[in-house]
């Protein structure tokens, strides 16, 4: 039996006692904090950080930092909140069941709470203020009220503090519990958090007048927005909590602009500007998150293409190089040979016997080696399979597409309403559209920035004879009249700055596919590049 490794379970140990010191010092400077903002008549205040370090806690599945937590409420709302044990206890208890309850739910639906999509930010909220804080709210106000009178008023109480504490607090914690290296914050993130964090104090620390502070109140939903888009999810979550806890704690001093009817109607109407703050917030993060990964796939799928034309450039460049060798050999060895017979009757000459056969034997040698390699290049068979093509052409666009914004090229894109279906390889027919669009995208670099530069994309069939057409059209320079015929073959760029490896590698793909593709000049200018290929039969 393999005995469990040292180090490892004293990094987990480190883990577990690091999240429960945070945990737990999160809940009791949280309920000091909120405890100087309880409304008259109320026993609580109306923002709770509990319920959402306690269900971070459990997705984490800390269970001793689970228990520590729940040990620190209990010692918390004792001290600040005047609760006697008997109560706190079954709350605290009830916090935790929740906590857990959530978490599993969250595996058992296998959506995590990372905040990297739609559905985790919906899941978020189903699961943190539907199920996590519901119950500890249910819990509490069991524990506060017992089941007389005025208990669906205390629920409401209950799930309004924790629902707030999960809403402004848990993104922050939830993703802190990501990085246990601690704040990768870069000069940006700390810059844009102090920002944030001025621009709402000069709003709510009630040095401004109130009718000029309550609309300037929603300055800091751009300053989010900003911050989401620059900064992301983690930077994007400690702002929410920022503002939230400088706006919360001006406020319930009777400063700022929410500072009109009383504690308990200020609060409340703060709490309302406050959720749609962090939704905002949460969401645009999310965009940028799947913006950033959508550029990273694109980023990948292009150094594959990259990749795919090397190696094809390799494969074009060593099949004509075993073509163009193989024959000098061939007729070096016939030489030889015919050397070798000559010198057989001359007794002179005999040294060089030795040398001729090393020759010949070297030149077969040789022969055979390219013969291989030129086999082992050879046309092997395609990937195919029955797709439409416009997903392949949509596809290579979509790659190339960034790249068109940034030189300011207008793409228009005329494909079929219905699917046109075609037996090949994706990846190939992908290559080949990419290769055009790069070669066009070049071509229209060398026209001035301020003309139009535009490419025609469009997709053509011909139902009758099964074939269909792509063609890519530029307004560019166009060709070269001089390198037409050898715009296919193989470093016959028509750019200064181009391999001229990407039409000849598109030529190999095509034909490889019973295809053809051919370039020619635009009338008025430009060039267009034609790809036919076969339809599938229906």
């Amino acid at each position: 039996m393999d005995q469990p490794d040292p180090a490892l379970i004293r990094r987990r140990l480190r883990a577990e006692a690091t999240t429960a010191v945070a945990g737990a010092g999160l809940i009791l400077v949280g309920i000091a904090w909120a405890s100087r903002f309880v409304p008259a008549g109320l026993e609580l205040p109306l923002i709770l950080p509990t319920s959402p370090v306690m269900l971070g806690v459990a997705l984490q599945r800390r269970w001793l930092a689970l228990i520590v937590a729940g040990i620190a409420h209990t010692l918390a709302v004792t001290y600040y909140l005047d609760a006697i044990p008997i109560v706190a206890i079954p709350t605290a208890l009830g916090l935790m069941a929740s906590a857990v309850l959530g978490a599993t739910i969250s595996r058992r639906t296998n959506v995590s709470l990372h905040f990297e999509d739609g559905r985790q930010v919906i899941a978020f909220l189903l699961i943190g203020l539907g199920v996590s804080a519901f119950g500890s709210a249910l819990s509490g106000a069991i524990g506060t009220t017992g089941l007389q009178t005025g208990l669906e008023k205390a629920v409401l109480l209950c799930w309004i503090a924790d629902g707030m504490g999960m809403l402004l607090i848990g993104p922050a914690w939830l993703l802190a519990l990501q990085r246990p290296k601690g704040w990768p914050l870069r000069g940006i993130d700390s810059l844009m958090l102090l920002v944030v964090t001025a621009v709402t104090y000069g709003i709510y620390a009630g040095h401004l007048d109130p009718e000029f502070a309550r609309p300037l109140s929603y300055a800091v939903f751009p300053l989010i927005m900003a911050t989401s888009y620059r900064c992301g999810r983690l930077t994007t979550a400690l702002a929410i909590a920022g503002i939230a806890a400088i706006a919360i704690s001006c406020t319930a001093l009777g400063k700022g602009p929410f500072a009109i009817n009383g504690l308990q109607a200020d609060v409340l109407a703060l709490h309302a500007n406050l959720a749609i703050l962090s939704l905002t917030g949460l969401i645009m993060a999310v965009i940028r998150y799947q913006k950033s990964l959508a550029d990273a796939a694109m980023q990948t799928h292009l150094l594959r293409f990259a990749r795919a034309n090397r190696l094809d450039a390799m494969s074009t460049l060593a099949a004509g190089m075993a073509h163009e060798l193989n024959q000098p050999l061939t007729s070096a060895n016939a030489y030889a040979q015919s050397i070798r017979r000559q010198l057989k009757n001359d007794t002179h000459s005999a040294d060089l016997q030795p040398a001729l056969d090393g020759m010949i034997t070297s030149n077969e040698r040789a022969a055979r080696i390219v013969r291989h390699f030129r086999h082992y290049l050879g046309d092997g068979e395609n990937h195919a399979e029955r797709f439409d093509i416009r997903r392949g052409v949509s596809a290579a666009i979509d790659l190339v597409r960034p790249t068109l914004n940034d030189h300011r090229i207008a793409l228009d894109v005329d494909l079929p309403d219905r699917p046109v279906e075609w037996i090949g390889d994706p990846v190939g027919l992908e290559q080949i559209v990419v290769n055009l669009l790069q070669n066009a995208d070049e071509a229209l670099m060398t026209r001035p920035s301020d003309e139009p530069r535009w490419i025609h994309v469009l997709v053509r069939c011909q139902p009758r004879r099964r074939r269909l057409r792509l063609l890519v059209r530029d307004n560019g320079p166009g060709l070269d009249e001089a390198r037409l015929e050898h715009l296919f073959e193989p470093l016959a760029s028509g750019h200064d700055s181009g391999t001229g490896l990407g039409l000849a590698i598109s030529r190999s793909i095509a034909e490889a596919h019973g295809g053809w593709i051919s370039g020619r000049n635009r009338v008025g200018g430009g060039a267009e590049f034609t790809l036919e290929l076969s339809m599938a039969e229906p």
